[in-house]
């Protein structure tokens, strides 16, 4: 008897320790710390006076046209089917969401959506992630894809979403950066983009010229005419390494979507020289865009 009131004691003690061990972690009821942070990307994506660049590359493959020096002609119509090979490239919006639930949207996909604010509500949530939700029609249902799950922000301050397409997270690229207006419109910031996008793809078979920091070529394309996809977004710069050959055997190339920016092109998952030195951010300067990275200078130009 004795021994049993002294094991009814101890589990007593037990069981109150553990609830005020419990009322010590979780001070908030369970609806509170659902609401936390639902609060918390709302109020982040509000605060923004001016607005965010949302960067979205739907399907990011890094494996394609790795290697400038690999042979890509596989069979007799390698290059001439070469387009069947290629990826996806990204698009921009821009999201100024207000406190009553509603986002004002622009985008690059054409030019009435680069130049026309759309208004349509929005809704943040919480499940396994935070979710941002487009729950009305925008701009941004043209891609088939309205929920955005928040992952992380940044160093920089950027927040980082994914989709539930794919469990690897470097298959996708969203990115949302406060948007930065120096007193200008937001259609005219998007429609200077969407301008940049159709005249780099209206140019002429570009050439890609990658040299060392002394000036050194270590990857020229030579291919005589585009092979680019528009719709897709999608560039890849070839290289025929017999050229004086009537049936060449050996074709290498490298390639990757794009993204038009403000100041030039945006290239994910990048021009690949090697696993450390990708090309992204390229710069137009006159007819040319140029990107340096690690030494090593990327320039894509005209004949």
């Amino acid at each position: 008897m004795k021994n049993t009131i002294i094991v009814f004691v101890s589990l007593f003690l037990l069981v109150g320790a553990c609830r005020d061990k419990d009322e010590t972690i979780f001070k908030e009821t369970p609806s509170q710390r659902t609401q936390e942070p639902i609060a918390a990307l709302r109020n982040e994506l509000v605060s923004a006076k001016e607005g965010w660049w949302f960067t979205y590359f739907p399907d990011v493959d890094s494996l394609r046209f790795s290697d400038p020096n690999k042979n890509i002609k596989t069979s007799d119509n390698a290059i001439v089917f070469l387009e069947r090979q290629f990826g996806q490239g990204g698009y921009t919006f821009y999201m100024k969401f207000n406190e009553k639930g509603t986002v004002e949207m622009l985008s690059d996909t054409d030019y009435n959506a680069a130049n026309n604010l759309k208004t349509s509500d929005f809704e943040v949530k919480q499940s396994s992630y935070t979710q941002l939700s487009f729950t009305t029609y925008n701009y941004i249902h043209q891609l088939n894809k309205s929920d955005f799950l928040f992952w992380k922000k940044d160093s920089e301050g950027n927040l980082i979403f994914r989709t539930n397409r794919y469990l690897d997270t470097n298959r996708e690229y969203l990115v949302m950066k406060k948007a930065i207006l120096n007193g200008k419109q937001a259609s005219d910031r998007m429609n200077l983009m969407y301008q940049n996008k159709i005249n780099y793809e209206r140019l002429y078979n570009p050439i890609l010229t990658i040299k060392d920091s002394e000036g050194g070529v270590l990857f020229q394309s030579n291919l005589p005419y585009k092979k680019q996809d528009v719709k897709n977004r999608y560039q890849a710069f070839v290289k025929n390494w017999q050229p004086n050959l009537y049936n060449s055997s050996y074709y290498s190339g490298v390639a990757s979507g794009y993204v038009a920016t403000q100041e030039g092109l945006f290239f994910y998952p990048g021009i690949q020289l090697t696993d450390q030195t990708k090309f992204r951010v390229f710069t137009k300067e006159g007819e040319a865009y140029k990107s340096v990275v690690n030494g090593y200078e990327a320039l894509i130009t005209i004949k």
